[in-house]
C-alpha cells in the first residue's frame, strides 16, 4: 500500500500545473483601516492531486479558496488556470470555466429543497446544457450509496446523504478541479470520515484534482500538499 502511495504522488509531481497563483492578495480598506484577507501568496496545485488548505476561522482560508475558484476578484496579483490568467478573461470566459471546470461543494449543502436528488444533481448539466449519459449518474450515486435516494427531497435526507448529493452535484459535470469549502462542517465524527473517504476515493478514481478547506487537523491522510494559513499568510507544510 505504501508503494501504491509512492508511486502515486511521484505520478501527480510529473502532471503539469492546473491551477496557479502569483503573489495574489485580498485586502479590504486603505490607509490605517487597510486589512488583508490574504497576503501575497504563490502557490501551485498539479492535476489530479489532492490538497488541504489547513486553518482557523477567520484565518483567510475561504477567501484562498473563493480567489482560486474564480468567485472573489483578487485585489492584485494573477490566479492561472491551465497557462491562461483567468481574471483577466471577459465574464463570460470566467463563467464558462466555473461552469465546466469546476465543481463546488459547500459546508451547507446548498440543495433545492422543491426538486428531487437526481434534479439537484443534473442541475449544473442544465444550467450549462450538457447532456449526460444517465447510467453516469446512477453509477456516481450509487459509489456514493444515495443511488435510492433519487426521487427522494432533501429534507427527507439525512445530512451526511445530503453532502453526499452536494458531491454528485460537483462531479455529475464532469469538472477537472473539486473546490470544498469545510464540506464536514455540519456532520459528526463518523459521517465526516465517511463523506471525505468516498470524496477523496472518488477525485483518486476519476482523477480529479482536490482543494479542501477545513480547520480540522488530520481530515485527510497524506495529502498531497498541505497548505496552513493563519492570519491571512499562507504556507506549505
Amino acid at each position: 500500500m505504501e508503494e501504491g502511495l509512492n508511486n502515486r504522488k511521484i505520478m501527480r509531481q510529473d502532471n503539469r500545473i492546473i491551477i496557479s497563483t502569483n503573489q495574489v492578495t485580498k485586502s479590504y480598506g486603505e490607509g490605517a483601516s487597510l486589512f488583508y484577507a490574504l497576503h501575497p501568496t504563490t502557490l501551485s496545485i498539479s492535476k489530479g492531486s489532492i490538497n488541504v488548505i489547513l486553518g482557523k476561522s477567520g484565518s483567510g482560508k475561504t477567501t484562498l479558496l473563493s480567489l482560486l475558484g474564480g468567485m472573489e476578484d483578487p485585489t492584485n496579483g494573477h490566479v492561472w488556470f491551465k497557462q491562461q490568467n483567468f481574471y483577466k478573461l471577459n465574464d463570460a470566459e470566467q463563467a464558462n470555466i466555473r461552469g465546466n471546470n469546476f465543481g463546488f461543494i459547500f459546508q451547507n449543502y446548498h440543495l433545492i429543497p422543491e426538486i428531487s436528488v437526481f434534479d439537484n444533481i443534473i442541475l449544473p448539466l442544465m444550467i450549462n446544457k450538457k447532456k449526460k449519459d444517465i447510467s453516469d449518474i446512477k453509477k456516481l450515486t450509487n459509489i456514493l450509496g444515495i443511488g435510492n435516494k433519487l426521487k427522494s427531497f432533501p429534507f427527507q435526507l439525512s445530512g451526511g446523504q445530503q453532502q453526499r448529493v452536494a458531491i454528485a452535484r460537483a462531479m455529475a459535470n464532469d469538472p477537472e478541479i473539486i473546490f470544498a469549502d469545510e464540506p464536514t462542517g455540519n456532520l459528526d465524527r463518523k459521517n465526516a470520515k465517511k463523506v471525505i473517504e468516498l470524496l477523496v476515493s472518488l477525485c483518486e478514481q476519476f482523477d480529479k484534482t482536490l482543494v479542501i478547506v477545513t480547520h480540522e487537523e488530520n481530515l485527510i491522510e497524506r495529502p498531497d500538499q498541505l497548505f496552513f494559513i493563519e492570519d491571512g499568510r499562507v504556507k506549505t507544510l
